[in-house]
């Protein structure tokens, strides 16, 4: 509630970010989406557009929104090509869409500079991609 009269007294990144939060605590994505959909519209590049595209991809993957999780990892990417979390995110959401090329090409990516928690995750998921795509069919990457 006191988020909400900040952002009506003065709209401000940095408070549409902490109500999105509250929102996401309070397991309401659309009014979290939306607030960070705000923070966009203010600050389309930067930092705090940054942290809202990474929150509201994980958002839209939650709610079946999986085109839109890849676009805003995309956004995310734009501004920071290296980060190994949003690249492994993304594969994450290729995958679930049956871009196998996709999600090996972004889970090669994030490998390369992943914490080893993270890395440990992606290795057996790359594998198994890697493994699919040599197989012939359909969904293998060989005709």
């Amino acid at each position: 509630e006191h988020y909400t009269v900040a952002v009506v007294l003065e709209p401000a990144t940095q408070t549409y970010l902490l109500r999105a939060g509250v929102f996401e605590q309070l397991e309401d994505p659309d009014r979290a989406i939306a607030d960070y959909t705000e923070v966009i519209a203010l600050e389309p590049a930067g930092p705090a557009a940054v942290d809202a595209y990474r929150q509201r991809s994980g958002l839209y993957w939650q709610t079946g929104q999986v085109e839109q999780a890849i676009d805003d990892c995309a956004a995310v990417l734009a501004q920071e090509p290296d980060d190994p979390v949003t690249r492994y995110n993304r594969g994450v959401y290729r995958f679930s869409l049956g871009d196998l090329a996709g999600a090996q090409e972004d889970w090669e990516a994030s490998l390369a500079r992943a914490e080893p928690a993270l890395a440990s995750r992606i290795s057996p998921m790359l594998e198994h991609v890697r493994t699919r795509l040599q197989q012939p069919g359909p969904e293998g990457g060989q005709s």
